[in-house]
Order: structure tokens, then C-alpha cells, then sequence
């Protein structure tokens, strides 16, 4: 079967997945074809990746969509007091979907209060701190010393069914409370966004995200409210003033100076015309 995937083929392929979904999924999606080649080729299978001179997709720039203090109230009321837990947990830890769903009490240190996700997207475990609100809401929960997970199943034995729970609970809700153009991985965006216009600085949010890169956390530079301004200010202190606009008694002084100076000039300039003047005659 791989044999018989031409370039062309491939080509005809993204130009029709781009047209259905998005560029990122596509990308992914060439990525993985792009690594079956490569082994396919390794084993003698083919004899050359078709799909290794197709060019990846322009991805348009990261989306941020976050909630407004009145939309969190109307979400609150439309969802109910007792599967909102699960939602205001996300937007206090910046949790990512499948890492709050399958979130284990035995990763979770209320003394501490942290919790360990022992596999991020990346591969590595990392360790995500929690604040009063996020420790109030799980010393709350029903499954507390009855389930292994966090957020279970009605049967306690299995996390929750996230596609249940996202289209019986959350989505209705969404609609209900008429939050436009809203995703569950926009509480997500809500925890980074309200980091950053709490003004914390944007490592320690690439910290608290989980990214692998400061690229992805700059999506949310625009929000800071003092660290651009805290970056041009530097060139206050760096000028000395000098660049800058001087008070009206200085401006007005220095005026005085300018006409005087200006005034001496022309005398003086006066006289040598005088001088060359007479020069020119006697030769």
C-alpha cells in the first residue's frame, strides 16, 4: 500500500484536509505520515518517503479566548453548583483537558498543595501548585477517599467519560449562559490570562502552562499591563531625560539665551560685510 503513494498523491491529499480542518491537525497528521515512511524506508519496504519534500502548512497565530468575569457568573448559574467544581477547577490550575480528567488522588499532595502530572504532553512529569480556591474545591469533592480519580465515573471505578461531560454538562451550559465562540481549552486560556494581567511575568506562566517554549506563552503578552511599559521606561532612566520635553521655565530661559546669541551674531556679521566691503574697494 505505501508503494503505491505518489507525491502527487499526497499533495492531492493536503490540499483536501485543508480544506476540512484545520492546518495544525494537518500538519500533525503529515508529521505521522512522515515518520511511517521513515520507518517503512528503514525496513526495506520503500524506496524513497513521498511525503518527505511536501511542505507543512502556514498555522495561524495561537487563538486566546478567555472568560470575562460576567461570563464566569452566567457559566456558574447555567451549569449548576455540582458539576461547576470541574469547571472552576480548570480555570485555577490551567489544567489541560485529559490532565484534569485523568487526574489521580495519589497525584495529589493537599499538604503540600501540589499535584503531580506524572506524564505532560511533552513526556516529562511536571508539578502544578495550587491555590486556596483550587485546594477548597478538592478537599470538596464527593470522590475524595472513595474513588482513585479526581473527577470519576458515576460508578467511582473510571475517570469521568470527558465527551459525556463536555456535551451533556458543558457545552449546553456554554450555550445556555450565550458565551459566544467558547471551548473547554479556553479555561485554560482564561488561567494564563489572568496571570498575565495580574502581571506575572510570562517565564513563570510558560512555567505554570506547561510549555515547552516562551513562544507559546507570548499569546498572552498583550495582556500584561506593565511589562512592555516596564520595557520602554527603561529608556527613561537610560536617557537621563534627555530626549525628553524640558519644563516651560527651562524651554522659556534657554528661548531668551537663543535671541540673544542670535542678535550678537548678526552684529558681528554686520561688521565683517563692512570689513570685506572695504576690502574689495581698496584693492
Amino acid at each position: 500500500m505505501l508503494r503505491a503513494i505518489l507525491p502527487l498523491d499526497i499533495e492531492r491529499w493536503v490540499t483536501q484536509r485543508a480544506q476540512e480542518t484545520a492546518p495544525a491537525t494537518v500538519n500533525r497528521e503529515l508529521s505521522f505520515l512522515r515518520r511511517v515512511f521513515n520507518v517503512a524506508l528503514a525496513n526495506g519496504l520503500v524506496d524513497r518517503n513521498p511525503v518527505k519534500q511536501v511542505k507543512f502548512l502556514r498555522e495561524p497565530s495561537g487563538r486566546v479566548r478567555f472568560l470575562s468575569d460576567d461570563e464566569e457568573c452566567r457559566l456558574r448559574d447555567d451549569t449548576g453548583e455540582w458539576h461547576w467544581p470541574a469547571i472552576a477547577f480548570a480555570i485555577n490550575t490551567g489544567l489541560r483537558q485529559g490532565e484534569q480528567f485523568r487526574l489521580r488522588w495519589s497525584d495529589v499532595d493537599l499538604v503540600n498543595r501540589v499535584l503531580t502530572i506524572p506524564r505532560s504532553k511533552h513526556g516529562g512529569a511536571r508539578h502544578v501548585p495550587l491555590n486556596d480556591t483550587a485546594v477548597a474545591i478538592l478537599r470538596a469533592l464527593p470522590s475524595r477517599c472513595q474513588s482513585d480519580w479526581v473527577f470519576p465515573s458515576q460508578t467511582g471505578i473510571t475517570p469521568v467519560n470527558v465527551s459525556n461531560f463536555l456535551h451533556r454538562v458543558f457545552i449546553p451550559a456554554v450555550r445556555r449562559a450565550g458565551i459566544a465562540n467558547f471551548r473547554w481549552h479556553d479555561l485554560r486560556h482564561t488561567f494564563a490570562s489572568r496571570l498575565a494581567m495580574a502581571s506575572v511575568d510570562l517565564r513563570t506562566i510558560q512555567e505554570l502552562m506547561g510549555h515547552k517554549t516562551l513562544a507559546m506563552t507570548l499569546r498572552y503578552a498583550h495582556l500584561s499591563p506593565t511589562h512592555l511599559h516596564a520595557a520602554v521606561r527603561a529608556l527613561d532612566t537610560a536617557s537621563g531625560g534627555r530626549t525628553g520635553t524640558k519644563p516651560a521655565p527651562e524651554r522659556a530661559s534657554r528661548a531668551a539665551t537663543s535671541r540673544q546669541v542670535l542678535e550678537s551674531t548678526r552684529a558681528g556679521d554686520r561688521g565683517r560685510t563692512d570689513d570685506l566691503v572695504l576690502g574689495k574697494h581698496t584693492l
